[in-house]
């Protein structure tokens, strides 16, 4: 879960209106012109505009009294449905990051709320923590889903639930404002030419600025993935398999505990205790950077499988990168010096 950031600026009244140009099948799409799909919206009093990522064209924060505050964010996923994705498995990821246990199709369906999103209706989907997750205090989160012609369009509020409670009404009345226009009919201007409008990059820009570069070894297969920044699957004669993710959060993802007992809860185990994660790490050295090796074994509930997990969590420039190697114990036993040798190859875009 993302590190929320909270300082305000000033002019981020409810009047105040940002254009942006997406690429028509965000994240993955290869090439994207000027004459791509605008989105429009009218920002609530109180929120702040940050920048975008590999995965969300535009974020904002917000904050309340007392070190409250929360992240919203606008992510598409062009061709969803068609590549596999469901609602479930997004739903179950926000859940799994709350501590919550994982929704059943039925439990999806009586969950969602009609919400307008523009002139459209869209459903929304509301969570919060059983435990307190965020700086001793429980977390909610909003998502509105929202299916397109382009594919899935998903609006995301996390926070404190509190403050995330009272904001609902502007969140509403934020995805009232919004409207996708997909005529384009003239350029918009570069950014920097107007204060009210700005370009998110094609795709292939965002990755030749923002993703690291890495040697990735011969047998690792490339696979599109939804959610992480890049995924390799290795499979050795005898048909056995593991997979390699790396995605990354801003901020500390939520911290290293957390996230060491969501890989262990994957494969079933009971989560640690911070005295036990101490005993349970390693170091490895990327040049100056120092990252931390988790190992673990169990079974993956999905499939009744013993499965593997090792896991590398790399910090970097307000950023922390997670790279995971999962799947059959055997290929993960004999895939390991090749995977750390895999992360210790990154380097990192500049700032």
């Amino acid at each position: 879960m993302a590190v929320l950031c909270f300082a305000l600026l000033a002019g981020c009244g409810r009047n105040d209106v940002r254009v942006y140009s997406v690429p028509k099948e965000a994240p993955s799409m290869e090439t994207a012109s000027d004459a791509q799909p605008h989105l429009h919206w009218t920002l609530p009093s109180g929120w702040e505009e940050r920048e975008g990522d590999q995965m969300r064209v535009a974020r904002f924060a917000a904050r309340g009294t007392d070190g409250q505050g929360a992240e919203v964010s606008i992510i598409p996923l062009g061709g969803f449905g068609q590549q596999g994705g469901s609602k479930d498995q997004l739903l179950n990821i926000w859940r799994e990051q709350l501590k919550l246990a994982p929704w059943k199709p039925d439990e999806v369906s009586n969950s969602a709320t009609p919400i307008a999103i523009g002139a459209a209706q869209g459903e929304l989907y509301e969570m919060v923590s059983d435990e307190a997750i965020m700086e001793n205090r429980k977390a909610r989160t909003l998502v509105a889903l929202l299916n397109a012609d382009d594919g899935l369009w998903i609006f995301k509020m996390t926070g404190h639930t509190d403050f995330v409670e009272k904001q609902k009404p502007e969140f509403a009345s934020f995805l009232k404002s919004i409207s996708i226009d997909k005529s384009a009919p003239t350029p918009i201007p570069r950014m920097g030419a107007s204060t009210n409008s700005k370009r998110i990059p094609s795709s292939e820009e965002a990755d030749a600025k923002r993703k690291p570069s890495w040697t990735v070894p011969q047998n690792w297969k490339e696979q599109p993935s939804q959610m992480a920044l890049v995924k390799y699957v290795v499979q050795d004669d005898g048909g056995r398999v593991a997979e390699v993710t790396v995605t990354a959060f801003a901020g500390d993802g939520g911290g290293l505990l957390a996230n060491v007992n969501r890989w262990r809860r994957q494969v079933g185990l009971n989560e640690f205790q911070q005295s036990d994660l101490t005993a349970n790490i390693a170091d490895i050295d990327l040049g100056g950077t120092k990252a931390t090796l988790v190992d673990m074994i169990g079974v993956n509930p999905k499939d009744g499988k013993k499965t593997r997990i090792i896991g590398a969590v790399v910090p970097h420039e307000g950023k922390t990168w997670f790279f995971k190697l999962m799947g059959d114990e055997q290929v993960a036993e004999k895939e390991k010096q090749t995977f750390v040798k895999f992360v210790q190859t990154t380097q990192f875009p500049d700032a």
